[in-house]
């Protein structure tokens, strides 16, 4: 027990050591202990994973991604003690190198759906108060007073203060464009900005019912989308399980006294290979059966 942990120690300690040499060696900018190695490495691996976060939209702390590597180590050093595999410990440089961007993807694009369901009630509400109010601006204003438990409340406020500052339409419009970088909203800003310059006419207001039935419609599509995808998934995960139990029925055969995959090095490194294998599948997985959100 004592030799695997020092030789899974000693193996993980080489690994890592090898590739803070060759990021030295590819950026030669600050020589061996330069930027990229030791603690600059790992704040500059911490920062990039702030800006990713931050171009995604996502609320993320630095103590998220701490959280995410420790538990990577620790479900790598829980493996090792279960299976006296050293080749295991490499498995937590996989998940720290992929964990965190993993996460930050799916909260964005959980971010961006709720985003368009928001968004669509929200607009329901201003088109159908416009017959009433006479205007775009009365109606926004209404909508705001009567409530508003979500994301865009915040938004449509700043697009009101825009209007009321003497920005006009068009500049406040442009914000709300720009907050909400949606392709479909932006046809439908300029449906609704054409409109309040030409009038609420009858064809106005058709094309923006239209306009407005096109993006529930998106979102339908878009909700039937992910309950298919979720179906898929788990199909990948019981073709995964499957695919795990063949390890586990060849487990029983023994070589000599010991387990074929505990003791023998072959059976260590299908392991490994099985465990890498598997956290590439999952995230290759998801990215393929997970909705382009950017696309909205």
């Amino acid at each position: 027990m004592i030799t695997s942990l020092i030789s899974a120690s000693l193996l993980t300690f080489w690994c890592a050591l090898s590739y803070h040499i060759y990021c030295a060696a590819v950026s030669r900018k600050n020589g061996f202990f330069g930027k990229r190695y030791v603690r600059d490495y790992w704040e500059d691996r911490l920062d990039r994973i702030r800006r990713e976060a931050a171009c995604a939209g996502v609320q993320w702390k630095t103590s998220h991604t701490l959280l995410l590597w420790f538990c990577s180590l620790l479900s790598a050093g829980l493996l090792f003690v279960l299976t006296h595999n050293e080749l295991l410990f490499l498995s937590s440089w996989v998940l720290i190198g992929i964990l965190p961007s993993v996460l930050i993807q799916v909260k964005h694009g959980n971010q961006r759906i709720r985003l368009l369901e928001d968004l669509v009630a929200c607009l329901r509400q201003i088109i159908a108060r416009i017959p009433d109010q006479g205007g775009l601006i009365k109606a926004m204003e209404l909508t705001l007073q009567s409530g508003m438990d979500t994301q865009m409340e915040p938004m449509l406020r700043g697009v009101i203060q825009e209007i009321g500052l003497g920005n006009g339409m068009a500049e406040a419009l442009k914000l709300w464009k720009h907050q909400i970088q949606m392709r479909k909203f932006d046809k439908m800003a300029d449906t609704l900005l054409q409109a309040h310059a030409e009038g609420w006419s009858p064809p106005a207001m058709k094309a923006l019912n239209k306009a407005i039935q096109i993006m529930e419609a998106d979102l339908k599509a878009i909700r039937m989308a992910r309950q298919k995808g979720r179906q898929r998934k788990r199909q990948l995960f019981s073709m995964i399980l499957t695919a795990w139990s063949f390890p586990v029925i060849l487990s029983l055969l023994h070589v000599g006294e010991g387990n074929i995959f505990k003791d023998s090095p072959a059976g260590k490194f299908l392991i490994f290979a099985y465990v890498i294998g598997t956290m590439l599948t999952i995230v290759k997985g998801n990215e393929y059966l997970s909705l382009n959100v950017d696309e909205l």
